[in-house]
This record gives C-alpha cells, structure tokens and sequence, in this order.
C-alpha cells in the first residue's frame, strides 16, 4: 500500500492541520460480509448532517488499547454525537481546533470513549440514499486527537474527539485519489 499524505500536514500539536491521508492499495480487497467499503460523502449529505439543529448521531469503530497498552484483538464501537467547536477547544490541551477543518464530536455514554490507539477511525454517519429507498454509511471524518496516554487507559472524562472533515477535504481526496502518490 502507498501512502498519500496531504500537502498541508503538519504534525505540530499546536498546530496538527491536514491530518487525512489516502492509502493506494496495490491489490484490490475482496468485499465480504464482514469487509466493505464505506462512500464518500456528497457535499449536500455532510452539510445535511451537519447543519445546526440536524440529529447528528454517528458511529465511531477502532481497535484501541488496553490499560496495558496492547491493541484490543476486537473492534469496538461507540455513538456519538456532533458538538459544538466550543466542546473540544474545551479539551484541546494547547492543540488548535480548526472549526473549518474539523468536527467535534461527544460521546454519548461516559463509558464508550475513544482509547489511545484510536487516531485515524472513522466517523461514520447513516443517511438516506437520495429516492429514500434505502440507508447507507457514509465517512464524515477521520478520528484526529482527543486523547493523551492514561495510565489506566480509556478515560471517561475525556468524551470530546477532534476529527478531521472528509466533506472539507473532498476536492483534494477525488483528485489524489484518481491521480496516485503525487502531493
């Protein structure tokens, strides 16, 4: 697999902007039952549900890690809910919350937080398809930063999560995605 990192990276803590990246894969993945792919939004579908006053639930799946630091051997999910920029600026432990360029989402039940080893989850949101026949999932961002190293793992004080915005970030993922490992 080949990485496509975006041109405006920058992995500063003070900064961390352009935190998305495109894997090319050099073989196709067989789809299964337990391996699909997930769509990439519209624009109309992100701002949809994204909207002031719109029911934003979504899903967050990761592995993460156990108080003992080892990534879980199962994958775990957890609702969530977007929130105001406000809430993580909140929790942002001197990283910048860009509000253009991320979502901020809380969890719904203090105890199905985010755990270290997280990073890079999606953020998955079900919308109707456009002649409202059916649902589909659909990826709204790329988990970010929320959480420093605990020494007892998985904090549930820690319930705000920064995501980078895939619908932010269309226009750069259908051009590197078509055009390959150039940045």
């Amino acid at each position: 697999a080949l990485p496509i990192f975006h041109k405006d990276f920058n992995a500063d803590r003070k900064v961390l902007a352009g935190n998305i990246a495109l894997v090319r894969l050099t073989k196709p993945i067989n789809v299964t039952d337990e391996i699909r792919p997930i769509c990439i939004p519209t624009r109309m579908e992100v701002e949809k549900l994204l909207k002031p006053g719109a029911s934003s639930d979504g899903v967050v799946i990761g592995w993460g890690k156990t108080p003992e630091h080892r990534v879980r051997s199962t994958l775990h999910q957890a609702a969530v809910m977007v929130s105001h920029r406000s809430r993580c600026e909140r929790w942002a432990n001197n990283i910048a919350f860009d509000e253009n360029t991320m979502i901020c989402a809380g969890f719904k039940e203090d105890e199905k937080t985010a755990c270290v080893g997280d990073s890079g989850s999606p953020l998955m949101f079900s919308v109707t398809t456009r002649d409202q026949s059916s649902t589909k999932w659909v990826l709204g961002g790329v988990m970010s930063w929320g959480l420093n190293v605990l020494p007892k793992g998985c904090h549930k004080d820690y319930r705000y999560t920064a995501y980078t915005s895939v619908e932010r970030n269309l226009k750069w993922i259908k051009f590197r995605g078509n055009r390959g490992n150039t940045k």
